[in-house]
């Protein structure tokens, strides 16, 4: 019997990177930082690398409410906020948590198509401690349930 290879993708975006919690936060940029190093000097040739897109308006919504979609969004406009007490978020948490729901739907679009067997999104901030109307553990939109 001949063995199958696998073959594994990596969803990321350097933009995931621009969430900015604070240096004291324990879900910082760096984390990320360190593995994209690792992936460039390890990896490159043996992964292919897939860009997510931002998820629309109507995935987001089939989890969270509108009024919370909102509230994200504002947090656009200002440097530093916070979206719940261990959840800081900055002027780009919207965006990169748009983009890391894009990221989660990304990787199950290649798995669903059969274009890869496994692939592993490398997205942040990061999204399953969150509830249709609140933020909360780090996490803004819950990419998971999307």
């Amino acid at each position: 019997m001949q063995e199958q290879s696998s073959r594994a993708a990596l969803v990321l975006s350097e933009d995931y990177l621009e969430h900015k919690p604070g240096h004291t936060h324990p879900e910082h940029p760096n984390r990320l930082v360190s593995i994209h190093r690792m992936i460039d000097s390890c990896f490159k040739e043996v992964f292919p690398v897939i860009t997510p897109a931002l998820a629309t308006l109507e995935q987001l919504e089939l989890v969270h409410t509108p009024t919370y979609i909102k509230k994200v969004m504002k947090t656009a406009e200002q440097p530093s906020t916070s979206l719940a007490p261990d959840t800081p978020a900055s002027s780009r948490t919207y965006h990169c948590a748009w983009l890391a729901v894009g990221g989660c739907i990304k990787a199950l679009d290649c798995l669903l198509s059969g274009e890869f067997d496994s692939c592993f999104a490398l997205v942040r901030p990061p999204g399953h401690h969150a509830q249709r109307d609140r933020a909360g553990g780090f996490c803004v939109f819950n990419n998971l349930a999307v």
